[in-house]
């Protein structure tokens, strides 16, 4: 990570919740079979892009392109432009774009302008998206492709309106890894939770790799948060003074964070600028109180993580156990068959009308035969 336009340069630091994110997502690419859906998810700010970079860098050097044209890593943005929503048929002309073929891919002009050929520029506007998928389908396999990343896919949930739910958006990646044979990596917040775990097809080849943050509630995770903060006053140049009040407040500033280096990382950098522009060299515990995120903005953070990490939590066999009893018997009661409508009674196979069934139930008996009231049947 580099912050060419700050004072100070942070390096990636390999603090403990990020390598472990990273050694588990990395065992399971490298373990996975082809039509795999990874998923990488956590708060913003917490290192997915980070491990990202570091998984490309790994996947590189140990699948290195072996002929001219080859990709063994392709990366794509799951981004919405489709009036602010997301789009399948953008995401498969990202990827089309994301492979450079010179004949489907809308920069066709300057993949052809090495070779001396001119062609205008053209668009995937009129072309099916069932056509960009069977051409995105056909370059993976053309560019020697494994590895597909894609980033902010989140925003799959953000759909119009339209019948479609967002769960076949991610269908529709689980379906290309199958047909390309490929391993597909999503990068992803805590909104993907409401669609990842729909069906049994995507829990069984889709893992689940957590950059988690560190909690308050464990000692251990609290020493390491510790251990980062005083790297972080280092890399800063806090004097020594400073340092020992600013980790006083250690607890203060894992709550107010999250205990996400992201957000902890911008922290330091805000406090940074208020003594920039105060013509100091070093920050203050002062500065990093000037820095702190607003009442309202810490709360949103903690409700975003409580509902994400409520979504992960882990399950041990006592708790696997007790769900599936509940689950069978909810089905077993979703079998049964509807109770009869207010006022019916059913009884050895017959139905008994009620004194407080509808009129049009009561009508459909007729009237009686004796009834004065009866109407005579005009010959």
């Amino acid at each position: 990570m580099s912050t060419s336009n700050k004072r100070h340069l942070v390096p990636v630091i390999a603090h403990p919740a990020f390598t472990e994110a990273l050694e588990r997502a990395y065992t399971h690419i490298n373990r996975a079979d082809p039509g795999t859906l990874l998923l990488v998810v956590g708060m913003s700010g917490a290192g997915k892009n980070t491990v990202m970079e570091e998984l490309e860098r790994r996947i590189t050097k140990r699948h290195p392109a072996l002929h001219d044209g080859d990709k063994p890593l392709v990366k794509v943005v799951a981004a919405n432009t489709n009036n602010a929503f997301y789009a399948s048929k953008d995401a498969a002309s990202r990827l089309v774009d994301a492979l450079e073929d010179p004949f489907s891919s809308t920069n066709r002009a300057e993949l052809l302008a090495p070779f001396g050929v001119k062609s205008p520029s053209t668009s995937h506007r009129v072309v099916p998206e069932s056509t960009l998928r069977r051409t995105a389908t056909r370059l993976l396999g053309a560019r020697n492709t494994r590895f597909v990343f894609v980033d902010e896919a989140d925003m799959m949930c953000v759909i119009k309106k339209s019948g479609r739910d967002a769960a076949d958006h991610l269908e529709s990646w689980r379906l290309l890894a199958l047909e390309a044979g490929v391993v597909i990596v999503l990068l992803a917040t805590y909104r993907i939770l409401t669609i990842w775990d729909r069906t049994s097809q995507f829990t069984r080849k889709m893992p689940t790799v957590h950059v988690r943050r560190y909690s308050d509630s464990r000692p251990e995770d609290i020493r390491d948060f510790m251990a980062l903060v005083a790297h972080l006053c280092e890399i800063f140049q806090v004097a020594e003074a400073e340092k020992a009040t600013i980790l006083a407040q250690g607890r203060a500033i894992l709550a107010s964070t999250g205990g996400i280096f992201g957000q902890l990382l911008a922290l330091f950098q805000r406090a940074d600028d208020v003594a920039e522009s105060q013509g100091r060299s070093t920050l203050t515990l002062d500065d990093l109180k000037e820095g702190l995120p607003r009442k309202h903005q810490v709360a949103k953070l903690w409700a975003e993580i409580v509902d994400g990490e409520e979504r992960l939590q882990s399950s041990d066999f006592e708790s696997v156990v007790d769900t599936a009893s509940v689950a069978k018997a909810l089905s077993r009661r979703s079998a049964r068959p509807s109770p009869s409508a207010p006022g019916h009674e059913r009884s050895n196979g017959t139905t008994k009308v009620g004194a407080n069934a509808p009129a049009q139930a009561r009508r459909k008996r007729g009237r009686p035969r004796g009834s004065k009231n009866r109407r005579s049947v005009r010959q």
